[in-house]
């Protein structure tokens, strides 16, 4: 059983002394949703499927240990409402940390959002991510990208990074001749991002997508706050630097 006579180790820093004390909170951290089954094995009656971020009651945690999807773990006995059954506890979060990461990833899709990389997406975030998700500041060479992963790439076809010198910060490149330029992250209802890397050459300068903005934001507007060049061109998800400025040439540069 859960209360014994003595101190009872549950998770990492977190002990029992007292079987008066409340049993250990528990949140289902199983994306898809955890089953409750009736005894502590995938073989038994599936009693019900419990969500992402459920919170039940652990009453008993000596259930036997399985491997289930590459994860070795005992079962344990919970109650949610009036049910009580046996899960797979690698799928149960226990801890405070997991605790809290599971309550953030449940109000961030709660409210439409989506969970990547300890940030709430909003959804037109994810879709322009998912997107082509990039900018030309001179509207033809140069080409700006952020990839879902936090990082910042860039890429310029007149001054091809491979073949210049770079100035500074570390550089790091992928296969198609993108640069890591710098990160990105939510800050409220836009990106903010944060240019680390620029390079020079014999032929023009590389300049990251602000130019010589280091850091600047990602927002979507309403149409009337965009004019009609970078509308057609890029939509109303435009780069603005802190004082608001549209970071994109209002017509054609080449």
């Amino acid at each position: 059983m859960l209360c014994a006579a003595g101190t009872l180790l549950l998770s990492a820093g977190m002990l029992i002394t007292s079987c008066s004390e409340p049993p250990p909170p528990a949140l289902v951290s199983a994306p898809s949703g955890l089953v409750l089954r009736s005894e502590p094995t995938t073989t038994s009656s599936k009693l019900e499927v419990l969500p992402f971020g459920t919170a039940v009651e652990v009453i008993q945690m000596d259930g036997p240990r399985e491997t289930i999807g590459g994860k070795t773990a005992p079962w344990y006995k919970i109650k949610h409402g009036e049910q009580e059954g046996w899960v797979f506890s690698a799928f149960l979060a226990t801890d405070p940390v997991a605790i809290v990461e599971v309550r953030s990833q449940k109000e961030c899709r709660d409210a439409g959002g989506q969970y990547v990389n300890e940030q709430c997406l909003q959804p037109w975030m994810v879709t322009w991510l998912r997107g082509s998700s990039g900018f030309s500041q001179d509207g033809c060479a140069s080409f700006q990208r952020l990839n879902m992963d936090g990082t910042v790439w860039y890429q310029n076809g007149y001054c091809p990074p491979a073949d210049s010198p770079y100035g500074t910060g570390a550089v790091t490149m992928d296969g198609n001749g993108f640069v890591q330029a710098g990160t990105w992250a939510v800050d409220g209802n836009r990106i903010a991002v944060t240019i680390t890397t620029s390079y020079v050459s014999d032929s023009c300068d590389g300049s990251i997508l602000a130019g010589p903005e280091s850091e600047y934001f990602i927002e979507k507007l309403d149409a009337a706050e965009v004019p009609e060049f970078i509308r057609r061109n890029y939509g109303t998800i435009v780069p603005r630097d802190s004082n608001g400025r549209i970071l994109l040439p209002e017509g054609p540069t080449c």
